[in-house]
């Protein structure tokens, strides 16, 4: 048997026969190396990220929190402003108390001078008279007034009606509280900038409560910018008060031309009691028209007619008697105190009955 001999390793100078490479640790120990160093990488990256987005959510909590806070401050400093600039805000209770005191005196008028026998102080309406046609619309659908007048219950009823057309017509919204000049120029510039299609009955939605709304906040900065440049003069205010007491007379000789008062009628106190129910009447036209809210008085003579007269519960209270006996309405006795908005400026499409007419029905 032979024993095999050492085998020859192939020797490096031999070209069919290369030497085998060594094994390529530093290279594989490199590339581990660098796996383990990206791997590294993106696990930071990936805390990284987690981190930034927890963060982001974080400011986004942030900032809807101090939006929410911003609306409120907004708000606040809105109501704030609106108090600061418009000081002569009152609430619905002073403004429905006032209207009660008013209507109080006029019927208190009415009944003391007119009541009864057929007066003293009354001789015969006049036909040719300024007032007349105020005398006239207080028996819608009809031209019985002069029957009114000469019935002794109903006589005060219709006074009192004619006295509340006058001041209606003639005395609210005039801005007689600011002197001659400036209530013609503020009256004007009312008209040339009243939004139009304006509700013509009461419980009726104004089709751009947004333009009710910007004019109604214009009238009240502007009507207070006038109050304070007249109070901050004092010969303004003095002209003021000369042309109120030369106008309540006017106003006063006209109502009495109207329905005949008796000259003599002067002893018995008839002027100086009309010329506190036109006192009462511009303190109360001069609140009115400092508020936001739209402040009137309405008549609503058109649903009147569209309903053939017919007592409303809703809108109206009966002067006497029970209203389920009422039928139609003959007499406005005064009218509706409405109010549209709030003192914030906002609700223009809502409208709310402060006082309900007063009636009196057959």
């Amino acid at each position: 048997m032979q024993v095999p001999g050492p085998v020859n390793e192939p020797r490096g100078d031999d070209p069919e026969n290369p030497p085998a490479l060594p094994p390529r640790e530093s290279t594989q120990r490199s590339e581990v190396d660098q796996d383990g160093t990206q791997n590294n990488a993106l696990k930071e990256g990936y805390v990284d990220l987690q981190t930034h987005v927890q963060r982001c959510e974080e400011l986004e909590q942030q900032l809807e929190a101090v939006t929410e806070e911003w609306k409120i401050s907004a708000r606040e400093l809105n109501e704030l402003q609106a108090r600061d600039e418009k000081p002569c805000q009152v609430t619905d209770s002073h403004l429905i108390d006032q209207a009660q005191q008013l209507r109080y005196a006029i019927w208190n008028f009415s009944i003391q001078y007119f009541e009864d026998k057929w007066p003293d102080v009354l001789t015969r309406f006049r036909e040719n008279a300024a007032y007349f046609p105020d005398l006239e619309a207080t028996t819608p659908g009809s031209s019985s007034f002069d029957v009114y007048l000469k019935h002794p219950t109903k006589r005060p009823k219709v006074v009192a009606a004619f006295l509340w057309q006058v001041l209606h017509v003639h005395v609210f919204d005039k801005f007689f509280w600011t002197g001659d000049g400036m209530s013609k120029n503020l009256r004007e510039l009312r008209k040339f900038l009243y939004p139009e299609n304006r509700p013509k009955s009461l419980e009726m939605t104004p089709p751009r409560p947004e333009a009710e709304q910007a004019f109604q906040l214009w009238s009240t900065t502007t009507t207070q910018l006038v109050l304070d440049a007249i109070d901050s003069d004092t010969s303004r205010a003095q002209e003021v008060e000369d042309f109120l007491r030369k106008r309540k007379q006017w106003i006063n000789w006209r109502i009495r031309d109207a329905i005949g008062l008796n000259p003599k009628a002067d002893d018995q106190g008839i002027t100086k009691q009309l010329d506190e129910i036109l006192n009462l009447t511009l303190a109360l036209d001069k609140d009115i028209s400092q508020q936001v809210a739209r402040v009137e008085w309405s008549y609503d003579q058109r649903t009147l007619a569209e309903t053939d007269f017919k007592f409303d519960r809703k809108t109206m209270e009966l002067d006497e008697g029970d209203a389920r006996s009422a039928k139609k309405v003959r007499l406005v006795v005064a009218p509706a105190l409405v109010k549209r908005g709030r003192s914030t400026g906002e609700d223009f499409d809502v409208e709310r009955i402060l006082l309900k007419r007063i009636v009196n029905c057959e």
